[in-house]
């Protein structure tokens, strides 16, 4: 297949026009999915640790409390201690449903960009199976394992061996590495829920449909996104010489925050969807993983 370039101003005014058709909806649909996921999160959390979600409650609440930097470790110490297991298979289910929402939002993108979003049920039939969300998950554990983590310990020991522009320099070149293999690798998950690819499948995929070209196009694209947020977080910041009411006033910067999160999550969502579309092509009718 021939590989297209796509520009970063281009992906970011395809997705800017598609978050502006039906905006209420998109923003709707990422606050609910985002609250859902919060709440069930938050309820597992006193099912299986309910001493250790106890203990870091009143920990972070009784922070500033403390009398030395001493205490606060003598506290964390005994909290990581506390239901051991029941962390664990928390952490577990918790990876469990990061993969279900990867899903059921890269679905909703796709749907949303090609013009066939049908509903949630629809997502969920189209995107959702045990297989695609066991290969999310060993994408998000690849990605993890053998991306981020062996960049960050590698960041860290050039650190510790060459103190000085040295070491700053080699830091900034294998954090460039990492984000280049990373925007290489960013459009696996639309590989494993729209063609039903296994995670290895997708990240080779991934890798050979985006080239080096568009990799710097997507990074690209996420400065936009980064340049986006900073001039809504100015007009925000502007609300404090308008709004006289202190008590109004934070109440609009903070749903103003929130409001401006689910904005850039949704043109994230978006942009990639239009980088997989125009550089895959949307899927055929293939047989989804069981």
């Amino acid at each position: 297949m021939k590989r297209t370039y796509l520009s970063p101003f281009e992906v970011f005014q395809w997705a800017w026009q598609t978050l502006a058709v039906n905006f209420w909806r998109h923003v709707l649909f990422l606050f609910v999915l985002g609250l859902a996921l919060t709440v069930v999160s938050f309820v597992l959390s006193y099912i299986l640790m309910p001493d250790y979600t106890k203990g870091m409650w009143e920990f972070m609440t009784t922070y500033y409390e403390y009398e030395s930097m001493e205490a606060v470790m003598t506290d964390l110490n005994r909290l990581v201690r506390l239901n051991p297991f029941g962390r664990f298979v928390y952490q577990i289910i918790n990876l469990f449903l990061l993969a279900l929402s990867m899903a059921l939002l890269f679905g909703y993108g796709l749907d949303t960009v090609r013009g066939k979003f049908e509903g949630v049920k629809e997502l969920f039939r189209k995107y959702v199976s045990w297989g695609k969300v066991l290969h999310l998950i060993g994408y998000i554990l690849f990605m993890f394992f053998i991306v981020t983590l062996p960049s960050m310990v590698l960041s860290f020991f050039l650190a510790f061996l060459f103190p000085g522009k040295l070491g700053f320099l080699l830091v900034f070149l294998v954090i460039l590495l990492f984000l280049y293999i990373l925007f290489r690798l960013i459009l696996a998950p639309f590989y494993i829920i729209d063609r039903g690819m296994s995670f290895i499948d997708a990240i080779a995929a991934s890798w050979t449909d985006t080239g080096t070209p568009n990799a710097i196009s997507i990074i690209g694209y996420f400065a936009l996104l980064f340049f986006a947020y900073l001039g809504f977080a100015f007009l925000l910041a502007m609300f404090q010489f308008i709004v006289s009411n202190p008590v109004a006033m934070m109440f609009i910067f903070f749903l103003g925050l929130i409001l401006v999160q689910i904005i850039l999550t949704l043109l994230e969502i978006f942009g990639l969807s239009h980088y997989y579309d125009k550089l895959a092509g949307a899927a055929g009718e293939e047989e989804a993983l069981v």
